[in-house]
């Protein structure tokens, strides 16, 4: 980790503290700190690769459910020209939400429980941020 040589020193008298604060072992902690995060940020980790040969299964599984997903979705979900109603958008979400738990499972099965810890994990982390683009939308359109 980044060193840690900040002095700090606590002077209590009657009623008050005082700060004394080493002014260059600051800077320098600051930019060690900063240079440190920087070289973890930017190193190539050689150990992880995105499409390895051997996880071919999940990728064909994973594309082939998301395009029978997507076509249901568009030919027998809203196939009916009603509006959407709030009971329709709940019903709508819960199977999408359904969907994603048992890919989930799926991927618990196949790969370990740590592996669907860290999906999961990512998924929810997605739906968070989809939630706050709402609120940015309704920002920007109400004014």
């Amino acid at each position: 980790g980044p060193p840690n040589n900040l002095a700090i020193s606590f002077v209590t008298m009657e009623s008050s503290a005082l700060v004394s604060v080493d002014r260059h072992g600051l800077y320098h902690s600051v930019q060690e700190s900063v240079t440190f995060t920087l070289n973890e940020a930017f190193e190539k980790d050689v150990h992880y690769t995105l499409f390895r040969s051997e996880d071919w299964a999940a990728w064909l599984t994973f594309t082939v459910v998301f395009a029978a997903l997507i076509i249901f979705d568009n030919t027998v979900l809203h196939s009916s020209p009603q509006s959407m109603t709030v009971k329709r958008a709940m019903a709508y979400t819960l199977f999408w939400v359904l969907c994603a738990c048992a890919f989930c499972g799926w991927v618990c099965w196949h790969f370990g429980r740590n592996q669907g810890f860290m999906w999961m994990s990512g998924y929810l982390l997605e739906w968070m941020l989809s939630f706050d683009n709402l609120f940015v939308f309704h920002m920007i359109f109400n004014v």
